[in-house]
Parts: C-alpha cells; structure tokens; sequence
C-alpha cells in the first residue's frame, strides 16, 4: 500500500491559548496506538519526535513527562494552495508515550472529518518511521 501523503503548511502558527481553545472545542477526532520494541531508545525516540516531526510540518506545542509517561502536544495546518477547499484546516495531536508498555497512543482533532482521516493516518506512518 502507498504511504499516506497530506501537504502541511511548513511553518504554521499557534498560540498556546488558541490551541487549548481548540483542543477543548473540536469534535472531529481519530485516536490509534503504535507499539514500539526498543523500549531502552523509546525516550530518546519520543524526545526527538519534535524535530524529527517538524520536518514534516508537524509542529510541538508542549511537551514533557518523566518515565515511564510522556506527552507531546501537536499541531499542524493545511497547505492552503493544495487543498484550496481545505483552506484553514488545523489539526491536534495528543501523543502519549508509556515506555513501559512500548505503547504511543495519539489523539488527532480537527475541523475538517475528511482530511482528519487523511492526517491521521499521515500522522501514524510518520510515527511509525521515528519509534
């Protein structure tokens, strides 16, 4: 099967209180879980998760925890020139990392049910790639 493509927008802004906003008022979401073996290079994997996902126009909004819990808080948008009818879409991400279970769980929102699909499972791949 071909990899979930989506184009973000490389650089999109978010203010802290725009995204808790957001996050308490979005309906749309998706939520998968990802298990990950090598639980001794899971931190670092999680830690780096912020530039590596940068890259892909996957921006942190927050982060942090101690073992065996840590939690990322993400957000991305929509290139508005791929998706003229998508123009504005933002998505969420809540990344939950147990090291001791080797298990991420994540929780995508957005406004926008049709690219949330596409987003997530983006989002899932790209993880996928990192852990």
């Amino acid at each position: 099967a071909a990899s979930p493509t989506i184009v973000l927008q490389p650089s999109p802004s978010m203010e802290a209180a725009k995204f808790q906003h957001l996050w308490t008022s979005l309906q749309c979401q998706e939520s998968f879980a990802i298990n990950a073996s090598a639980l001794s290079s899971m931190k670092q994997a999680v830690m780096s998760l912020n530039t590596n996902l940068q890259m892909d126009g996957i921006h942190t909004m927050a982060s942090g925890g101690q073992d065996p819990m840590f939690k990322l808080y993400q957000y991305a948008q929509l290139d508005d020139y791929a998706y003229p009818g998508g123009a504005g879409t933002v998505f969420l991400v809540e990344v939950v990392a147990d090291t001791s279970a080797g298990r991420v769980s994540c929780l995508c929102k957005s406004d926008k049910p049709d690219f949330l699909k596409k987003f997530a499972s983006f989002f899932e791949q790209k993880l996928k790639e990192h852990i």
